[in-house]
């Protein structure tokens, strides 16, 4: 009996079975698979070290290394048995194994995050029971340059480990007394905070902030945890404990459901102590340790206050700052050069600035980059680098005068080769060459032919340096000096001559970098024609993140303390949104998409939902505080919305300034408090003034109707790393989330949404609850994070934060319907566009694309905008308007008779052409000609 085919699917979908070779499969045939090949313990280990070996190529993303245990990455686990299934192809076991993980690690990826829609869950949910377990330690200088490679991948080794929460085995090393009596001691963390403020702030401008606290308790003893730090930190390669870099690693591991041990996200954080107090009981010692992020040392008054007076110049904001003859850092640097010469060591390095414009956040690339680079620093004589003649010329072009007007100390002007080499080689901070990192560094991140973003770019002082502009409130900002022909505001001066900016002795390096942006065209783009925004309502703008790396120096560190260190300011994009610098009144823009955006959502009050939320408390300001209110008033163009007409400022030919008022009051120095410590390096017009106040009410983030403090159960998306030290996490195409499914709060302020419901309790009967909830839009919406505190105590996680609700957006519904409406009228109008080009009548066309809110009327507004886009003198246009003046049945019937004429003219010229002699066709169609 001849045997029917297998078929899979009903009706269309109705399809043949096939089996390996591609051939239907007959009923009745049973084809056998071919049985798995089983891997040996060898064999994985061989895939697993080839595939780690694509992880450090940049093959696979960085982070997915995968662990003996199989464990991948952070926050994902591939078992055995998934890498078995994957496994089914019979070949080389090397190949076969990275084939597997590969697809493994492929679904895990896509089971995480990209593959995932917002709002996210709290990866902790998945935990029936958690232990987080706290590890701290000290790292070495090529740990701290190079997380990537190093911590971030291996944890802390084994004789740098001080304590590790359930215990830490042989990892930590053995004090005197324990070696002398034969015993270990365990260490005990608990009460660890650590804070962050994630957005600009006026306290920390606009950079990152991290304050980590924890106590320690030594049980029966005291003093032993110092002497292990001690010997921790000299194991880690360092001399003085106290300046070391130390590491607190925070690891998840508990029980799900079915009593499986699963492990949840990691987190770890390279800390600088900053102080330890302890107090002895009868049950031992009790250490208080504060802490802060060891990157945030470049944001200390020490580390980040000008030495010296500079005067800084340069065509583009890069070469201004960083890669110039004359910029910023080349006069930190040569400052802090000539006053290691004159100490009683100069044949040691010292401290080096660098200020880059990174085009790449993510530092993967950097430690696949530099990871194998020299970090020792230079010992001996100065060595001064080899400049060519062209080198010569282009350095001597970026400084802020030209080459007659140079002189040496005795007068002679600088005018030959070697004058100019020497000239070139006095600024130290420029000519000098430094540790190999640090070359690294400024050959791939500076310069003409370095890797500099839109930021760096953009061109320095484009317009008249002293044009004049309005000013809403206050004196004349500058007050000009007959004796050094300078204009001064403060602390900062712009010489007319050279165009030069000074910035005086103590001014920090964060606003000074602030300053020069906000005086660059990328500060200018902020204009009186508004800020242009993108769908979702943000704006480019930019903050300022830091690095800091340690050079290898015994000698360095025997005498000052601690190594030298390479400071590098970070210039990043970062997106703020358009409603911090609109009036009151008006709708915010892109509310709708970042509530898309937002990672995390929650449900307070009666909702049923709220699993997540501890504790809210919400605060009323009725008298709320608006930073942008001035500079709106700069911006509109309204004259109801202006401040009071000011005269403009007017400079004679001797840059003498005269304003409407009085000598007196122009002699004096402008010693008035500003928003800037820097600002006023120019004399500013409406985009510099503009600029200014937009970067102020960024920083000032603390200022709406509508704040709140939450507590939420603790979720590992608020407890981000990225940023602390020297790892930038990788981004995710959502706006707010990192790869390590931490929120990513370097290129954007980060929201989280919000639902209150309240419940109707009163009835005719009196206070009753029915169980009923409405929404309270007044009070839901986006909510702005401003900074995050992470608690853990007793085992118990939680999270305070502090957020302000999205100004107006309670407005949003309405910004909603009038983009429906203006949805619905192009709907209309392209509807009526098509009928009219279907019908092929070419006066209801050109009217149909003339009549914009397709209302079938033509306003003045209208036939204007229709005429510019057409021609006045296009038949287009004129077609419209003889349909709109109820001409065009007219001009059809001229129409029809012009084209009746046209094909008689065409017949009659055809006949002639043929040899028809006299004969004609008449206008009805007739004939007419001799002998008819």
């Amino acid at each position: 009996m001849a045997q029917g085919y297998v078929y899979s699917g009903t009706g269309r979908n109705r399809k043949f079975v096939r089996d390996s070779n591609g051939n239907p499969v007959r009923s009745g045939k049973v084809e056998k698979e071919e049985p798995k090949k089983q891997l040996t313990p060898e064999e994985q280990e061989a895939g697993r070290q080839q595939w780690n070996s694509l992880v450090d190529a940049g093959v696979v993303p960085a982070g997915l290394y995968v662990g003996k245990d199989g464990s991948l990455g952070k926050t994902n686990v591939i078992k055995p048995a998934a890498v078995k299934e994957e496994s089914s192809v019979v070949g080389d076991t090397d190949t076969v194994y990275q084939d597997a993980i590969l697809k493994a690690a492929a679904k895990k990826i896509t089971e995480t995050f990209e593959g995932n829609t917002l709002p996210l869950p709290n990866e902790l949910e998945k935990f029936a029971s958690i232990n987080h377990i706290f590890s701290f330690g000290c790292i070495s200088n090529a740990e701290l340059n190079f997380p990537d490679k190093t911590y971030r991948v291996n944890g802390l080794r084994a004789g740098q480990q001080v304590l590790r929460s359930g215990g830490i085995g042989n990892k930590k090393p053995r004090t005197y007394a324990e070696k002398v009596y034969g015993t270990d001691t365990e260490y005990f963390i608990d009460e660890v905070e650590i804070g962050t403020y994630i957005a600009p702030n006026p306290k920390s401008r606009g950079t990152n902030f991290f304050q980590i606290s924890f106590k320690v308790t030594e049980p029966y003893s005291m003093g032993q945890l110092l002497q292990t730090m001690q010997i921790c930190a000299r194991n880690a390669g360092h001399q003085n404990y106290l300046e070391s870099p130390w590491l607190l690693i925070l690891e998840t591991i508990g029980y799900d459901d079915n009593q499986n041990i699963i492990q949840g996200p990691k987190r770890i954080f390279p800390m600088k102590v900053v102080s330890v107090n302890f107090n002895v009981t009868t049950e031992g010692a009790v250490y208080d340790f504060v802490c802060s992020a060891f990157n945030d040392e470049a944001f200390t008054d020490q580390a980040q206050g000008l030495m010296v007076n500079v005067n800084i110049s340069g065509r583009t904001v890069e070469e201004i700052l960083q890669s110039g003859l004359n910029s910023l850092s080349t006069a930190i640097n040569t400052a802090k050069l000539n006053a290691q010469k004159e100490s009683k060591n100069p044949k040691i390095d010292t401290d080096e600035y660098i200020i880059i414009f990174p085009k790449e956040q993510a530092s993967k690339d950097f430690a696949n980059e530099f990871g194998t680079t020299d970090t020792s620093a230079k010992i001996g004589d100065i060595a001064q680098k080899e400049f060519t003649d062209e080198q010569l010329d282009d350095a001597l072009t970026t400084a802020d005068t030209t080459l007659a007007n140079l002189m040496d100390d005795t007068g002679r002007k600088y005018v030959t080769k070697f004058a100019k080499k020497k000239f070139v080689e006095n600024q130290l901070g420029f000519s000098v060459e430094r540790s190999n990192l640090s070359e690294a560094l400024k050959k791939k991140f500076t310069g003409i032919g370095g890797e500099v973003n839109e930021i760096g770019t953009q061109k320095i002082l484009t317009k008249d340096s002293l044009s004049p502009g309005n000013m809403n409130f206050g004196l004349s900002q500058f007050a000009y000096n007959k004796d050094t022909n300078i204009i001064e505001r403060q602390g900062v001066k712009i010489d007319k001559t050279g165009r030069s900016i000074q910035f005086r002795a103590g001014t920090k390096i964060q606003k000074i970098i602030e300053e020069i942006v906000l005086l660059s065209d990328y500060g200018n783009k902020i204009t009186d024609k508004g800020v242009t925004a993108k769908p979702n309502g943000m704006i480019d703008w930019f903050r300022i993140q830091s690095n800091v790396f340690q050079l290898d120096s015994p000698e360095h560190e025997s005498i000052y303390g601690r190594p030298p260190r390479i400071y590098v300011f970070r210039v990043t994009p970062y997106e703020v949104h358009k409603s911090v610098f609109q009036m009151p009144n008006d709708p915010p823009p892109g509310y709708a998409e970042l509530e898309k955006e937002a990672v995390k959502h929650y449900n307070y009050m009666y909702t049923g939902q709220n699993k997540d939320i501890l504790e809210f408390d919400l605060q009323f300001n009725n008298a709320f505080y608006a930073a942008i209110s001035s500079a709106n008033n700069a911006l509109s163009t309204k004259a109801s919305e202006k401040g009071k007409d000011k005269k403009e400022t007017e400079y004679e030919a001797t840059g003498e300034i005269k304003t409407q008022y009085n000598e007196a009051q122009k002699a004096l120095h402008d010693n008035a408090p500003s928003n800037s410590e820097s600002g006023g390096a120019t004399a500013e017009g409406p985009e510099q003034r503009i600029a200014r106040a937009f970067n102020e009410a960024v920083m000032n983030s603390d200022a709406d109707l509508i704040t709140g403090t939450m507590t939420i159960m603790g979720d590992p998306y608020f407890l981000a790393d990225s940023g602390v030290g020297n790892f930038n996490s990788e981004a995710t195409k959502f706006l707010n989330l990192n790869a390590d499914g931490s929120m990513n709060h370097s290129s954007s302020q980060v929201d989280v949404l919000i639902n209150f419901r309240t419940p109707l309790d009163i009835t005719q009967q009196g206070p009753q609850f029915a169980g009923s909830a409405i929404g309270v839009k007044d009070f839901s919406g986006l909510y702005q994070v401003i900074s995050v505190n992470n608690s853990f105590r007793q085992n118990e996680f939680t999270q305070e934060l502090q957020m302000v609700r999205r100004k107006n957006y309670q407005m949003k519904d309405a910004q909603t319907l009038i983009t429906e409406k203006q949805q619905e009228v192009k709907k209309k109008y392209d509807a009526a566009v098509a009928a009219a080009k279907k019908d092929g009548d070419k006066y209801d066309v050109a009217f149909a694309k003339a009549d914009k809110n397709a209302d079938g009327k033509l306003t003045l507004a209208e036939e204007r905008e229709f005429a510019t886009l057409v021609g006045v003198d296009s038949d287009e246009f004129k077609n419209a308007k003889i349909k709109a003046t109820g001409q065009a049945d007219e001009a059809r019937a001229k129409d029809k008779e012009a084209k009746k004429k046209a094909e008689l003219d065409a017949k009659n010229k055809q006949i002639e052409s043929t040899g028809g002699g006299n004969l004609r066709l008449n206008r009805d169609g007739t004939t007419r000609g001799r002998g008819l």
